[in-house]
């Protein structure tokens, strides 16, 4: 864990991350791939793989904030949050090697369930970031379709639409400062639809931060905010 903020602040490449990783990988005594066409290795590697769905209810930790989501809207939004921060924390990384290696070298675990154990963290590794990928092109799917619909509504009929707004922030980095950021513009009456921020690594940086809202207490003039 010292590694992390070492190499975030010295700004050191991201390529040290694979070679870290690698490092701890080839600390790992004997991948067993040999034994993964084992029935046995295979059972119990599956177990522990859904045992790591005891991960999904950290999900519902995501912050909750009062917001008027805008009617018709697809989803809700802290559904979402719980969703995609359930997957994110259900992949297993190199660390459950080291442990499983440890328990090998020190005759608690055998050849057999040595084997099984990492099956299944392999298994999380690969299907973890795929299925968090497919969560978040759903959503932003949703969102996007959601847009172009209420837009394309409002125009055919003529009338008036909610006003978008795109805000952009740079500020220094400050704890809290997402969530800060997310309650002030709430607390406007604006319904968040996107917020990403983008930050450089060091010790004196500034923090971009890009929010797409709609305020659906005022309204434009479709023909109006077309020209």
């Amino acid at each position: 864990m010292a590694y992390l903020p070492m190499m975030f602040y010295s700004r050191a490449s991201h390529l040290t991350g694979a070679f870290l990783a690698g490092l701890a990988f080839s600390q790992v005594e004997g991948v067993p791939i040999k034994n993964f066409g084992n029935k046995n290795v295979i059972a119990w590697g599956f177990a522990f793989y859904v045992a790591v769905l005891g991960k999904l209810p950290v999900g519902f930790f995501a912050p909750k904030y009062q917001e008027k989501v805008p009617k018709n809207y697809p989803f809700n939004p802290y559904t979402r949050d719980v969703v995609v921060t359930s997957v994110a924390m259900t992949c297993r990384g190199e660390f459950s090697f080291i442990i499983a290696a440890f328990g090998l070298g020190e005759g608690l675990l055998d050849s057999e369930l040595y084997s099984a154990i990492i099956f299944g963290v392999l298994l999380s590794s690969i299907t973890s970031p795929i299925l968090l990928t497919l969560i978040l092109r759903y959503y932003n799917h949703l969102a996007s379709k959601y847009l172009e619909q209420d837009q394309l509504d409002k125009s055919n009929a003529g009338g008036k639409a909610p006003l978008y707004v795109n805000i952009q922030i740079r500020s220094a980095v400050v704890r809290g400062m997402q969530g800060s950021i997310k309650r002030c513009v709430n607390s406007l009456g604006l319904f968040v639809i996107d917020q990403r921020s983008w930050h450089p690594r060091g010790l004196d940086v500034v923090v971009a931060t890009e929010l797409y809202a709609v305020d659906s207490k005022t309204m434009v003039d479709i023909v109006m905010a077309l020209r």
